[in-house]
Parts: structure tokens; sequence; C-alpha cells
């Protein structure tokens, strides 16, 4: 059955909070095996993933979700413990149901491999050993709650089918089968009283019954059924009790204090309120210049219009800050999927690693959640693998045999900090010293002259590893320097701090979002740019004959340190025969004789040395509102996106680093 994006969206956001909560409860339920309530609301879990996916027709992962509850049923009973395997073998189940939500969002079918999780599954199913032939199926009985739950899916009739075949049919599971597909091509099968994913247990399916969710009527459903092997077939319209045929049993009203709404709605929100921060700027600039240019206004007027642009602007603040606050979500979203990563490497590196989290409450916006996911994945990677040391180093150093992870998070003003740290072997400046010299990073006399942070800074260089062991974790020289550039992009910086024999510690600092952001606006020829404040150290005026030539780069003497310039003309050159170029990069001290010309110069901080941007202009600084890039623009080196400015301009936003890589290639 084809069901609309607004259903299967629906559905993915059901399912996937169903995952989470399971996946966060199975690691709960390692540290806890005896937890009778955790058993229950596990078994609660599965058996609501069964039945969305039932009701929704996708039979594969709806039988996967029966025999695991079927599991925990025999949990429940006692008949199974809760062991390491049993953990195992429910994470391997939890990722084919991630899979399989994928292919039903992707294709609209949940048809991955499930084969070796049934095999592994069939292992642990004490039942399915010791089931008697001669099986008595129970009667079917639904809830009002689950009737009025059938209705509200838009299904016109609910029926309670019951088959009997004949004594003689060799192969009962295969006929039942076959009539639970010919039913699904009319409807959906939503209950039943029989196991279709217990094969081995024929003689269950002698006598079965279903619940069935269609439009269709009586007469159709009969007509749809193969009667061949088939001794009675009955069908019986279900009604919510008290109601007449076609009504819907009123319901309670409730209220729910939250509700989803599309990512998209969210963004298109946001980006309505960009267009009003561009309107007040122009309102802002039309301003100054009428007021430039002496037009006439009354001291009423004029407090007037300054009063109107004052209140405009605090009520497109506040309309921001809510805005933005609707992309905002916990650190807990990022949080969660890192238990059962730090289990899974720690049980293949045979560590004892114990888990810290703290501030997951701690909001951020959403789009730099997924940014930072991968590069906060490698770091705990490489704090187990690196860091940690093995269960008997720990103990002949006199520390706990069981090593520890921390992570946490905090808000420093615009900003949030999270912060991984271990109680490993820190860093070994030794071994990072001997590494640098050996790839020829730095000289002997150089590396000497080295703070301590400096040479600690090497580890996030390209292929920098001091690792003598390759594994697939870690060692092959690709890792923190990918970290490192990922966090950059989304303006963000990374410092460690570490003892030796004591422990290493990652400090993330990344800002709360990513669409606004406070920049300086420069112009270059007949361009204007927009360069992000956290990119620039200083901004300096240097005069034209202290520039010289260095090794064919232009470079200036400041405060007894060499600075390399780089024109941004040069990089983005602007020709126009017909208009003569301004010289609004100079300043003339002396205007008789147009001497000693100034220039303006940005200084961004570039792989531990400072270079400079010369510009014809430093214009403003100001918050801007991201906008993307076309396609083709999008190929142009350095350039990260667009931005409109108060007098109606276009100002393209650079990324320094980018841009100089590009030009020194």
């Amino acid at each position: 059955m084809q069901y609309s994006d607004e259903i299967i969206n629906a559905f993915q956001n059901e399912c996937t909070d169903l995952v989470a909560s399971l996946e966060e409860n199975i690691l709960r339920l390692e540290k806890e095996p005896d937890n009778t309530d955790l058993i229950n609301e596990l078994f609660r879990l599965v058996h609501s993933l069964k039945s969305e996916t039932a009701l929704m027709g996708f039979n594969n992962f709806s039988m996967l979700a029966h025999k695991y509850e079927d599991l925990f049923q025999q949990v429940r009973d006692g008949k199974l413990s809760i062991e390491s395997n049993f953990i195992d073998l429910s994470f391997k189940i939890t990722d084919k149901f991630k899979e399989m939500m994928e292919k039903i969002t992707s294709f609209g079918k949940d048809d991955a491999d499930i084969i070796e999780v049934r095999r592994l599954l069939s292992n642990f199913d004490k039942d399915s050993k010791t089931e008697k032939k001669n099986v008595q199926t129970e009667k079917i009985k639904l809830t009002q709650e689950e009737i009025k739950n059938f209705q509200d899916k838009g299904f016109k009739n609910i029926f309670n089918i019951s088959i009997t075949l004949f004594d003689n049919v060799a192969l009962k599971f295969a006929r039942a089968f076959m009539i639970r597909a010919d039913l699904a091509n009319i409807g959906i099968v939503a209950k039943s009283n029989v196991n279709f994913t217990d094969e081995g247990n024929d003689q269950q399916f002698a006598e079965f019954s279903i619940i069935f969710l269609t439009n269709k009527t009586e007469k159709e459903i009969y007509n749809a059924i193969d009667h061949s092997e088939v001794e009675k077939i009955y069908i019986k319209k279900i009604e919510a009790k008290g109601e007449k045929t076609g009504q819907i049993i009123k319901q309670k009203e409730t209220t729910a204090d939250s509700i989803r709404v599309n990512v998209d709605k969210i963004e298109d929100l946001i980006n309505s309120v960009g267009e009003l921060i561009v309107s007040h700027n122009r309102m802002d600039k039309f301003y100054q210049t009428l007021y430039n240019k002496k037009f006439s206004f009354n001291k009423n007027d004029r407090a007037a219009f300054l009063d109107i642009i004052f209140q405009f602007k605090k009520i497109i603040d506040s309309l921001q800050d809510n805005a933005m606050n609707f992309r905002m979500v916990p650190v807990k979203t990022l949080f969660d999927k890192f238990p059962r990563l730090i289990r899974t490497i720690s049980k293949e590196l045979k560590k004892e690693v114990n888990l810290s989290i703290s501030g997951e409450t701690t909001e951020i916006d959403k789009n730099v959640i997924e940014e930072i996911r991968e590069p906060l994945t490698h770091i705990i990677r490489n704090s187990i693998d690196h860091g940690l040391e093995s269960k008997d180093k720990r103990l002949g150093k006199g520390k706990p045999g069981k090593g520890t992870i921390k992570i946490s998070a905090y808000q420093s003003g615009n900003n949030i900090n999270i912060e991984i740290a271990d109680d490993g072997k820190g860093l070994d400046i030794n071994k990072i010293k001997k590494t640098a010299l050996k790839k020829s990073l730095v000289t002997e006399k150089k590396l000497n002259t080295l703070k301590e942070s400096q040479i600690f800074s090497f580890i996030f260089l390209p292929g920098f590893s001091t690792s003598s062991n390759i594994t697939e974790l870690s060692g092959r020289g690709v890792g923190l320097d990918v970290v490192k550039t990922n966090i950059q992009k989304i303006r963000g910086k990374i410092a460690i701090k570490t003892v030796k024999d004591k422990g290493m510690s990652f400090i993330i600092s990344i800002p709360l979002t990513v669409a606004i952001i406070n920049a300086l606006i420069i112009r270059s020829s007949r361009f204007y740019f927009a360069i992000p404040l956290y990119f620039i150290k200083e901004t300096l005026r240097i005069y034209e004959n202290d520039i010289k030539i260095e090794d064919r780069f232009e470079v200036v003497k400041i405060r007894k340190k060499i600075l390399y310039l780089i024109r941004l003309k040069e990089i983005f050159p602007y020709k126009d025969m017909d208009t003569p170029e301004k010289e609004d990069n100079i300043i003339f001290l002396n205007t008789k004789r147009k001497q000693k010309k100034r220039f303006f110069v940005v200084v961004i901080h570039y792989k531990n040395k400072d270079i400079g941007f010369i510009v014809d202009e430093l214009i403003t600084e100001q918050d801007i509102v991201i906008k993307s890039l076309s396609e083709y623009l999008q190929k142009i080196k350095g350039v990260i996106g667009s931005a409109i400015l108060g007098d109606g301009n276009v100002a393209y936003i650079l990324d320094p680093i980018k841009l100089i890589d590009h030009h020194l290639k």
C-alpha cells in the first residue's frame, strides 16, 4: 500500500523514538538485568514497534519485532536470563530496525535481509523448541483504545476473520501465509493469534484468526481469499462499543504541550526573520543617508523616527531569538548515541570503561549537532584506543582497573563547550617531538623554542600519528586533522589539556547557532565581502613604503614580526574598462604630493603564523544572515555563503583559511 510523505514521516518519527528508547533501555538492562520494571518497559516498546509496523503493512519489520517481543516474554516468564550475548543480539536487532526504517523512508519497503538475525533469535527462543504440535490458539481480543486507534488510521472497516484449514493440508503454515498475502493486497493484517514467523510449528495454523483493516466489504474480502484447502471462513465486522456504524466514539479531549514541526517550516520562518533583519538594516541605512544629507528633521520627528527604528529592532531581536529556539535541541539527542559506541569499542579492545555524562539538557542548534557528531565520535574512539591503558597497566600505575570517559556540555556566552576527558596516560611529548622531526614538520632548533601547547598542537596536522599499531579504530594517520577541520567549518575551536599518566581532555567550543553570524563587512574593488569575526585577529593600517618583498611574497614588519600580505583584489579581480577604479584603499597624508599611502589590512591567524588581507575599505561590523550560494558560486574556493546588506548590496561570506590555502596552491 502506498502512503503519503506525511504519513511516512509521522511513522518514521514514531519508530525512531521507539528504537532510540529501546537502545537506551537495553544499555540500562545490561547493568540492571533483574529490574522487572525495565524489562516490562522494553516489552512495551517492542510491542508498540510491532503494532506500528503491522498497522502500516510492513510485514518484514513486524515479524522481526514479534519474534523479539516473544524473547522478552520469555525473560518476563523467567525462562531466559539477561547475559552479555542477549545484549549483543538486542543491538543487532535494533540495527536491523534502523536499516529497515531507512529503506521505508527511501523506497517505501522494509525489504532488509533478516535471515541471520532470525537465526540468532531462534537460538535464544526456548519456547519454539519445546512447543507441542497440538496448539490451541487463543481468541483475539481488542480494546476500545485499539479499535479507536485503527479507525483513526483512516480505515472504514475492521474485521475479525477466522479461518479453519482441512486436516489433510500438508503445509499448513504455507497455506496460512498465502491467505495472509491475499488479504494484504486489499488491506492490512493488524493482529493475529498465531505466530507467522514460526514456520516450524505447523499445527498452530490449522485454525487461526486475524484482525483485518480495510475499506472493502465482507463479500470483497471473501472473494479475495484463495479457498483451496480452506474448510471454514468466518468474517465478522468489529465496531466500537456503544457506537453506530460509521460513527466514531467520542473521546475525551486531551492537550499536548509539544507538537512535531517539519524542519523545513522552521527554516522558512528563520529565513523570514532574516529578511526582517535585512529590512531593518536598510531602514537604518536610509535614515543615516538622510541625516548625512542634512535632510530637514525637526527635533520631534527625528526622535520619533529613531524610536520606530529602535522598536522595530527590539521586535526583530525577540522574534529572532524565538525562531532560533525552535531549532534548538538538547545535546542529549547526541550524547545518547555514545554509551552504545563506548560499549562496542571497549569490548573490541578488551578494556573496561566507565562512562559519565553531564549537561545533557544544554541546548544547541540541530544543524550544529549533525556537524559535530562525527568529530565527537572520533575523539571518543581515540580516547579509548590511545588514551586509556589496559587493565593490567592501569593497576600497575595504581589506577582503578576500569578507565573513565567523561562527556560534559555547558554554555559559555553565545557558545557551547563540549568536553571529552579520560583518565588515561595523556600525551607523550617526547613521542610527539620524535614524530614531528621524523616527518620534517619542524627543525630541531625550532622545536626547542616551541611551547608545550604548540608541540601538542602537532597532533592536529594531516597524517600525524604516534601510534605504531594500525587498527580499524586508529593509527592510520587520518583523524584529528579532520576533526579540527570539521569543527572549524561550523566556526568552532578545539583545545586540549593533558597531564602525563593523569589523562587528557578535548574541549570543543562551538556557536549555539550557524544561521546568523557577526562579521566584518569590507570592500575590495567593486565587491563587498563579509569575514566572520572569529577568524579575525586584528585590523591594521600600513604605509605602502613599508611593504617589502620576501620569497616572492609581499610582507610588512609589525611589532618586530613578519606579516605576510595578500591583496584581495588579486584573488577577486574586477575589470571594468569604462569606469576607473577608485583609490579608496589609499589615505593621502600629504594631498599635494600624494605620498605615504596607507592601506587597510585584515589580519588572519593561519597555521601558526599571521597573514593579512589588503582591502579597499573597512565598512562596519554587524550581524548577518547566511544565505546559501547558487550551484555555480559554490565552486569558488573560500566563499561559503552570501548576505544582503542594509543598502541592498550582496556581500560574499569568506572562509579566509580556505581562501589562503587555495591562493598559496
